[in-house]
């Protein structure tokens, strides 16, 4: 009975073993792709050990300098997806995260409750001229506020501020 003990104390270890050895290799995975700033589609968990982790797309692209790994959460190029929406598509989300998307009011307000964040909005006409607008403190209400604008933060970029008047209103 004590020689069953110990073989099956020998594997519990060489289990735990491979299991540490596993989620140490997927993590060296996902610190890659997030140092190499692939561009696509990436779970988030914003509460660890639940059950509530959702896709993002994430932008790889350096931005005109500003950095790469921006979670998008709105995406508007070719017109394919309709944007006047009701409140509770806004709510929840629509789109494709690989196409245009909005990512939904929820999902942007679990993400920004996290930590401090900052916006960058990227613009680009028909003949290909960008142009960007960063604020330094992104913050938005909860549902009972309407997820009302509530700071953004210092502003920088080679367009006027023309969000900061918007703050609290309703």
């Amino acid at each position: 009975m004590q020689k069953q003990l110990e073989l099956l104390q020998q594997n519990v270890q060489q289990n735990v073993q491979q299991n540490r050895m596993e989620i140490e290799r997927f993590q060296q995975e996902a610190f890659k792709k997030l140092v190499h700033h692939d561009s696509g589609v990436y779970f988030v968990n914003i509460k660890p050990y639940s059950n509530t982790s959702f896709e993002v797309f994430r932008d790889g692209s350096d931005n005109h300098g500003h950095g790469s790994n921006w979670t998008v959460f709105q995406r508007r190029f070719d017109g394919s997806v309709d944007f006047n929406r009701n409140w509770t598509d806004y709510k929840h989300g629509f789109g494709s995260l690989r196409g245009e998307h909005w990512l939904g009011l929820d999902k942007l307000k679990a993400i920004l409750d996290t930590e401090r964040h900052e916006l960058l909005i990227v613009m680009e006409d028909f003949e290909g001229v960008i142009a960007y607008a960063k604020y330094d403190n992104f913050r938005i209400g909860s549902e009972d506020e309407k997820y009302v604008l509530k700071s953004l933060g210092k502003h920088a970029g080679i367009v006027g501020d023309s969000f900061s008047g918007q703050i609290n209103l309703t």
